[in-house]
């Protein structure tokens, strides 16, 4: 594998915008062969939790993961605000979705069919198909509960890879295909294509509905902490006959009793990335893709919309490669927007760039209020795939991905063994933040004063 390096300095003071954040420490995860990081959390309290997945083993502080009998190569590790690694725990079946609970505790949901393993614990459905887990850790990562929701009961699932949780009352989103008629609840809705459907956390079905042609998006649905729902749905697909959007792709969103509130058409790439949504506290959405334009390259076009899908703000982002996309997106303080992704081309954040190391960089942004950028930063040298980001307490922002490179973030070097990827967790923030967290809510988080 060719090493590409690039060293230059990330961001330099600009009169009149927010300095970025420095790379506070980077924590790396290697095995005997790949380890891929898949997603990150932050903690209510400390740190944050990073999804991952190895094959055959994966080399910890304290232990030693090996995925022989069963055990899984999927696996949720606790990183602290300091970097270092407190407790992981194994799952043979990757998690959908993970949320912190009170006192640094994790919540997961884990689609599976038949039966699943966490922590070397067999799990058995209670009727054949397809179910879900939602299990729960304590600060220690020992297991606290665990509750099996039978799928093919409510609705009658074919393929459940595209559910969801949140653990503050609002339970489980599923959104999945079907035939002509499906009995939910022992309610019958009928006609093919897409039916959209919410549950308690203990899998007591809330409401469903039948939106109608085609599948969702895959991986496009997200559920807010009030349980309002958000989905992409395909090209050609019409939630909303009275105000149709021919040949392009909507976001939808629902209530959390399942009334439909508006639908947006959006420019999707159907063969590219799923698009990444969220909501701010007040129900305003939050949505970025990237398509194909005629022209070659691609665009990334990040937007906000109100309460009832009117645009608020569009920021867009193009660049000449196809392979250019966003990977999460999450509200921040004072109207604020943090979006991460994967460039493979030199890009610039209005008076930031990011230029190209050959191959893939993983870049971590911010947007205002108004849609501009305030911020860019990515690592300093080396390549990163599928760049996640998520803020935590006191402005630290937690990212996490993986290299088969090498990377450096700032000062802080990610080693891997030729041939094989390693994981990574990292951290930005103010240089001042060389302490435990305090628990200051993320909600502050705007700039930095480094």
């Amino acid at each position: 594998m060719k090493w590409f390096f690039r060293c230059w300095l990330l961001i330099l003071p600009i009169a009149g915008h927010a300095q970025a954040p420095v790379w506070l420490w980077a924590t790396g995860f290697t095995g005997s062969s790949d380890v891929q990081m898949r997603d990150i959390a932050s903690s209510s309290e400390n740190g944050c939790f990073a999804l991952g997945s190895f094959s055959p083993n994966l080399y910890l502080p304290f232990d030693t993961l090996a995925s022989a009998g069963g055990a899984g190569t999927y696996f949720v590790a606790h990183v602290d605000t300091l970097g270092a690694v407190t407790w992981a725990a194994q799952f043979s079946d990757r998690a959908a979705s993970m949320h912190g609970l009170p006192n640094d505790g994790l919540s997961c949901l884990i689609p599976f069919v038949g039966s699943t393993m966490v922590n070397g614990q067999a799990v058995t459905a209670t009727t054949s198909g397809h179910a879900a887990l939602v299990v729960e850790l304590d600060n220690t990562g020992s297991i606290t509960s665990m509750i099996s929701i039978a799928l093919t009961q409510w609705p009658a699932v074919t393929s459940p890879t595209r559910i969801v949780h949140h653990t503050e009352g609002s339970g489980i989103v599923l959104a999945d295909t079907f035939a002509d008629s499906v009995s939910v609840g022992g309610t019958w809705l009928y006609g093919g294509g897409l039916y959209l459907a919410r549950f308690t956390g203990k899998g007591a079905l809330l409401w469903a509905e039948h939106i109608g042609c085609g599948s969702p998006v895959e991986g496009s649905v997200h559920i807010d902490a009030e349980g309002r729902t958000l989905i992409g749905i395909p090209i050609g697909c019409d939630p909303d006959p009275d105000d149709p959007f021919f040949g392009i792709g909507p976001i939808v969103s629902y209530g959390p009793t399942g009334s439909y509130q508006w639908h947006r058409p959006y420019v999707l790439n159907e063969f590219g990335p799923p698009p990444v949504m969220s909501r701010r506290p007040n129900g305003n959405a939050l949505v970025s893709a990237s398509f194909l334009p005629q022209g070659g390259g691609s665009v990334t076009t990040t937007m906000e919309l109100d309460e009832v899908g009117a645009e608020i703000w569009t920021n867009q982002l193009s660049g000449p490669t196809t392979y250019d996309r966003p990977i999460s997106i999450h509200a921040i303080g004072n109207g604020s927007t943090l979006l991460s992704g994967d460039v493979l081309s030199t890009y610039d954040f209005g008076p930031w760039t990011i230029p190209s190391s050959f191959g893939p960089d993983g870049f971590v942004a911010s947007i205002d209020g108004s849609g501009n950028w305030q911020w860019a930063t990515a690592e300093t040298s080396g390549e990163i795939f599928t760049n996640h980001a998520a803020p935590g307490t006191n402005s630290r922002i937690y990212t996490s991905g993986f290299t088969g490179t090498g990377a450096s973030l700032g000062s802080h070097w990610i080693t891997t063994n030729m041939g094989s990827f390693t994981g990574f967790v990292a951290c930005l923030g103010d240089v001042t933040l060389n302490t435990p967290d305090t628990g200051s809510p993320f909600e502050t988080l705007l700039v930095w004063p480094n």
